[in-house]
């Protein structure tokens, strides 16, 4: 509320006539039969949203967020687009390579892509996801390493910017727009002498802090709201985005926990004015709490962790890697011999060598699956260290009811893992149902030369979480979040009760 840049005369105008602009509104109005103290709130409500709607913060705030999530609306639509027709490439390229292909080739041949589909949702919780590794190809020979990357996109300049999307508006813009606009919701007026009038109402304290919280949380709702129904038509319409159930309870999620956010923010802005006398230390204080929480503490969180658990290093992990491959060898593997004559004893050495090779090729790729393990595992710690702040607790909160972040990642490559384990599956039954293959797994020259059926090769599937996994994998972040709010609200009630504000 704009109580210390507006113009003097406007603030002696807001003092001296409150009793008669609250007669004049009255007037206008039907007559409702209400208790005086409800009244009484309705119109101190009621002057704080006009003190907010004629100051230039108000407009600037609202100006910011609207532009910022129209915006993410239409990079959004362009980077996902992009990703279906990179997907879709893929996909056919992969079908051309199963065209004719044997039961041999399907093996050890053909590199198999788990593909995570393009993410829709992203300008709800980008996540990371257009920089995390969206493809998985998987060959089930014992000496093709498995290949984690990204598919190349259409215009990659789309993913040059830092990420935009109603997760940043919510952590950052709304958080700053919530201390601009209520840093001096107090002290300013204290400092006007306004503040000691509005203690002459016969109320109690704690209504003129509901009536400010009020106030101040619609004028960070609405905007937010508004931005939100533009950022969905665009989509909708303009961009041809079509979404199903599970889509709409996302995006439900997500602005309810905006409206959420914006309201912890406005409690924390009004907490800090309480206990400033000034408005301008007021004004400080809040921008060292948004700087730390939205910067210097995640940043510092990250490097706690980092030296906490440690992830092995690439030399180390190759050294490991190393040494499994020696270990197998020097346990003799044996030697591969010309078919033709490997057939003199049905193949037995190929077999033992194979099975070996198998072996070494397990324990390799527990390893790399080890070290994915505990990237997230890390990732999860960093995000647990700082759900102390608001801005960490809501984006852990968005991405876990999303599936987006870090959750998602590591469910793609869960998933992937699986997926090997379903074809590796499927290539055996093709091949023990020919009574001709030598059946040495999974070695091109001992398999099966049957043709392969591309229709009837399983293709990889994302699936994605049910709407009560997402609400039972969030259920802890909901509890802590709300229990930051109600501590908020009694550390704003109990300071404003206790204060001298004379």
């Amino acid at each position: 509320m704009e109580r210390v840049t507006e113009p003097q005369t406007a603030i002696l105008r807001s003092s001296s006539g409150d009793e008669q602009q609250a007669l004049e509104m009255s007037s206008r109005q039907p007559r409702v039969d209400m208790p005086p103290t409800m009244r009484t709130l309705l119109e101190i409500f009621r002057r704080e949203l006009e003190i907010a709607k004629e100051g230039f913060r108000f407009r600037l705030v609202t100006l910011l967020i609207l532009v910022l999530m129209v915006v993410s609306a239409l990079i959004s639509s362009a980077q996902y687009h992009a990703e279906v027709a990179s997907f879709e490439d893929a996909l056919a390229s992969y079908a051309a390579e199963l065209e004719g292909s044997t039961v041999a080739d399907m093996a050890a041949s053909i590199g198999h892509p788990a593909i995570k589909p393009p993410w829709k949702l992203g300008f709800l919780v980008e996540g990371e996801q257009l920089r995390e590794p969206n493809v998985y190809r998987q060959s089930l020979s014992p000496w093709a390493e498995p290949e984690l990357g990204r598919l190349q996109a259409e215009n990659p300049r789309l993913y040059a910017a830092e990420p935009l999307d109603w997760l940043f508006v919510i952590r950052v813009v709304l958080s700053l727009a919530a201390f601009i606009l209520g840093y001096d919701a107090f002290c300013g007026e204290r400092q006007l002498a306004m503040l000691k009038m509005s203690l002459t109402y016969p109320i109690a304290r704690w209504h003129l802090v509901v009536a400010k919280v009020a106030a101040g949380w619609v004028c960070l709702a609405v905007p937010f709201l508004v931005g939100s129904l533009l950022s969905l038509l665009l989509l909708s319409f303009y961009q041809g985005l079509q979404f199903d159930s599970g889509d709409w309870f996302k995006i439900a999620a997500v602005m309810s926990l905006g409206l959420w956010a914006a309201f912890i923010f406005s409690l924390v802005a009004l907490l800090v004015s309480v206990a400033s006398r000034e408005a301008a230390r007021s004004l400080a204080v809040l921008v060292f709490i948004w700087l730390a929480a939205v910067v210097i503490i995640p940043a510092a969180g990250s490097l706690v962790v980092a030296l906490v658990r440690p992830l092995p290093t690439q030399l180390e992990t190759e050294q490991r890697s190393l040494d499994i491959r020696q270990a197998v060898e020097h346990a003799g593997p044996g030697h591969w011999r010309p078919k033709e004559l490997a057939q003199q004893d049905d193949f037995a050495q190929e077999r033992k060598a194979a099975e070996k090779q198998n072996e070494r090729f397990e324990k390799q790729e527990q390893l790399r699956r080890e070290v994915a393990s505990r990237r997230f595992e890390r990732l999860h710690w960093t995000r647990t260290l700082g759900a102390l702040l608001p801005m960490v607790l809501i984006q852990d909160l968005a991405e876990r009811l999303v599936n987006s972040g870090p959750y998602r990642s590591q469910s793609f490559l869960e998933q992937g893992w699986r997926f090997r384990d379903i074809l590796a599956e499927y290539t055996l039954e093709l091949d023990m149902s020919d009574a001709t293959s030598p059946h040495v797994h999974f070695v091109k020259d001992f398999l099966s030369t049957e043709p392969l059926d591309a229709a009837e090769v399983p293709r990889f599937e994302f699936d994605e979480p049910s709407r009560r996994e997402l609400l039972e994998r969030s259920i802890s972040r909901l509890l802590a979040l709300s229990s930051m709010m109600v501590l908020l609200l009694i550390a704003v009630l109990v300071l404003f009760n206790r204060k001298d504000l004379q």
